[in-house]
């Protein structure tokens, strides 16, 4: 007898969990890009290897590192923010300061043939030439306030796009320089050189690549309904790369004549604590530093419809030879802020926000290369075979080399169980070459970012076929996945991860109750929907056509109802009830009057959230419903969980008025008759009378309203004939008829 005691006292004390266990499936990019994957590249397949190599060759002080271009000799240049600098890094990785500028930021650069760099400013808008032997000199001053991009052409000519006015300047090797094209733009952030030596330059405020003749002659190669054209990048075969960055739709064309503010504005250093490990607490920094929003901040537009909706926040478009444009790849949450062409026939982009590199094939099949720890990869360039990326907050220049990275480590997202759960096993597949190793951990808690009242990650162990999660009940989940090597040339892969939980059976909650006016009946949503009505087993006789249709929620889902009918007596009942852990659910319906305590059974085991109530029987008062909702569908006995709602009380009237003629005065040519209607338990709608057959004329009461169970009319009738007939009607279509003579 004790034992039993002792399992009642632990089943009353034990949290009730569901029953069928829900799991979490990662096997796709998709999936695995909600992530944190450090030093592990994500393909288009899903898998997941250790990433290239990054190299950083060179860390700066600087907070951003705009643009980066190379000479001849291999010598990189890097243009720098928030000190408006210019920085050269030999082959051997020597940097020194070729240029230091009173303006904040060097936001474009480009060499010609001769080795001769080209730096340009904002928000001063200057352009500065530094020969190869490292002096340097102003070389052309436009009235532009910003110039954001520049390029050299075949001959030493060098072209600047600029804002706020959104112009193109030519200029000659001399510093002379005349205005080539003003495209009505706000600002010209990107140029570049197709197949042919025809300049191609991106808008900022309505996204537009243009293909520019010589003469000046633009022609728009594709109007975007993205904010911004970010980089272009042209192939040998004459294939044209560019990226588009979401923001603003087009807008209005400029005022020539109005003076306007400008759209891009240069950045703001303000001190923000960065972290790189969104929450992983065992690779966190305690430092504190500069950060500083790279990219152009958009000023608000008024908004015109342009070219078909685009999603993301950034694009990748590719335009081939016939000028045919398309998709390529889109980029949810970051900003691409370069491209470049990358190995068989790929292209390589960098990003903002997470700061990744991503190649892009010709098929649009995209691979994550890697994730960098700093916030933003701006520029990349490809000098001797070797590829190198700059980034900003911090500024740094890493070569990206050929060879794996000796570790890594994937931090899956946040898994929200919704409640609290227990977590099953865990498995995976993977192939794990020899010399190579990936391990699997597991941690849980009950706060949405991890912190220090998480429990300690615990280890999966090796083997794929998984194991026992180890971590306690909590609501919240994560795993991540070690990968090391030995060899740089080989990889473990990671295909999927499944993760089983079962959630703590929580109540169901029945959310609303909504009562139809009186008399009010669907139809079905069926094929034939004419067979049946909702909330009612049995058809009824025809009587009323369809006159409308209605919608009631049933979970999260707005399901029709069909059209509804009248039928008198009737009462429909909806109600909208959800369940935490998706079991399945049947209702009961309770109901009672107001002055009565106990509820009597209506209708039990209902799965739809519709009951029509044949009311007609029942003695006229003012009721209640219960809505009983329990999972028991779902769960076994002890486990089954309920839960109800109670309804607003509501009247059943089946009693029609009553009609009594108080006083009738007059003669044959003209008579008045005072009438009262009463009803005992609904408010009067209408009085109608009739003297000549099929004739009805409807009359207002003394005091010009219907709104009580008692009212008073005054009609007058001229040539009145020998009898009238009345017809009274209730608020729940209740009617009743009378016949008076003189």
């Amino acid at each position: 007898m004790k034992k039993v005691y002792a399992l009642i006292l632990l089943l009353l004390c034990s949290p009730v969990f569901a029953v069928q266990p829900q799991f979490w499936e990662e096997n796709s990019q998709q999936s695995f890009s909600g992530g944190d994957p450090q030093f592990v590249s994500i393909d288009s397949d899903g898998e997941l290897s250790l990433a290239p190599q990054l190299k950083k060759v060179y860390s700066s002080n600087d907070p951003i590192f705009w643009k980066m271009a190379y000479d001849s000799k291999g010598n990189i240049y890097a243009a720098t923010g928030n000190e408006g600098k210019v920085l050269r890094m030999d082959p051997l990785g020597d940097v020194k300061t070729v240029l230091d500028t009173n303006e904040l930021e060097v936001q474009a650069i480009a060499i010609d043939k001769s080795d001769n760099v080209y730096a340009a400013t904002s928000p001063d808008g200057k352009i500065y030439k530094i020969k190869p032997d490292g002096t340097s000199q102003p070389f052309f001053d436009p009235e532009d306030k910003y110039i954001w991009s520049l390029a050299v052409d075949d001959t030493g000519n060098v072209y600047a796009g600029t804002g706020d006015q959104g112009k193109i300047y030519k200029i000659d090797s001399d510093g002379n320089g005349k205005l080539l094209i003003d495209t009505n733009e706000t600002n010209i952030t990107a140029l570049a050189w197709d197949k042919h030596w025809k300049l191609l330059a991106g808008s900022d405020r309505n996204g537009i690549l243009y293909s520019v003749e010589p003469s000046g002659k633009a022609f728009v190669l594709i109007d975007t309904e993205m904010q911004q054209i970010s980089s272009i990048y042209s192939d040998p075969s004459g294939e044209i790369y560019f990226s588009a960055i979401a923001g603003i739709a087009a807008a209005p064309l400029r005022n020539p004549n109005a003076n306007p503010a400008p759209a891009v504005v240069v950045p703001q250093q303000t001190p923000t604590p960065t972290s790189t490990d969104q929450g992983n607490d065992d690779n966190e920094e305690g430092d504190t530093s500069v950060t500083v929003e790279v990219g152009p901040s958009i000023v608000t537009q008024p908004t015109v419809s342009a070219v078909p909706h685009a999603t993301g926040a950034s694009q990748l478009y590719r335009i081939n030879s016939d000028g045919f444009a398309e998709l390529v790849y889109t980029a949810d949450e970051d900003q691409i802020m370069d491209i470049i062409a990358y190995k068989e026939g790929m292209v390589l982009l960098a990003t903002g926000k997470k700061a990744k590199l991503i190649a892009v094939d010709a098929n649009k099949k995209s691979t994550i290369l890697l994730r960098a720890p700093e916030e933003q990869i701006t520029s990349l360039i490809q000098v001797n075979g070797k590829f190198y990326a700059a980034t900003a907050n911090p500024a740094n220049i890493y070569e990206l080399t050929e060879e794996h990275s000796s570790k890594g480590t994937y931090y899956s997202e946040v898994k929200d169980a919704q409640t609290t759960s227990t977590f099953g096993q865990i498995t995976w597949k993977a192939t794990v070459p020899v010399g190579t190793t990936l391990n699997l951990f597991t941690r849980s808690g009950n706060t949405r970012t991890p912190d220090d009242t998480w429990s300690d990650w615990t280890t999966a162990g090796t083997n794929p076929e998984g194991k026992r999660i180890e971590n306690p009940r909590a609501r919240y989940f994560q795993y991540k996945a070690e990968f090391t090597t030995t060899s740089a040339a080989l990889s473990p892969l990671l295909r999927s991860v499944s993760i089983a939980y079962l959630q703590q059976n929580v109540r169901p909650q029945v959310l609303t109750i909504t009562l139809q006016p009186p008399g009010i009946l669907f139809r079905k949503q069926q094929i034939y929907p004419q067979e049946s009505f909702a909330g009612i087993p049995d058809e009824l006789p025809e009587d009323n056509p369809a006159t409308s249709t209605t919608q009631v929620q049933t979970g999260y889902e707005i399901s029709p109802l069909g059209k509804s009918e009248f039928r008198k007596g009737y009462r429909t009942i909806t109600w909208n009830a959800v369940d935490q852990n998706h079991d399945d659910l049947k209702y009961d319906i309770y109901y009672r009057t107001e002055d009565q305590k106990e509820w009597i059974l209506l209708k039990g085991g209902l799965t739809d959230k519709v009951f029509a109530w044949d009311t007609s029987t029942m003695p006229d008062g003012t009721y209640l419903l219960k809505i009983v909702a329990s999972d028991d569908p779902s769960n076994p006995a002890g486990v089954a969980l309920n839960n109800f709602k109670i309804s607003d009380p509501f009247d059943v009237d089946n009693s029609a008025p009553t009609i009594q003629v108080l006083k009738s005065s007059g003669d044959k040519s003209n008579r008045v008759l005072e009438v009262r209607a009463t009803d005992q338990f609904s408010t009067i709608k209408e009085l109608q009378y009739s003297t000549q057959p099929g004739e009805w004329k409807l009359v207002f009461p003394v005091d010009q309203i219907n709104d009580s169970r008692m009212e008073d009319y005054r009609i007058e009738i001229k040539n009145p004939g020998l009898q009238i007939v009345f017809k009274c009607t209730d608020r729940v279509g209740n009617v009743s008829t009378t016949k008076y003579s003189w």
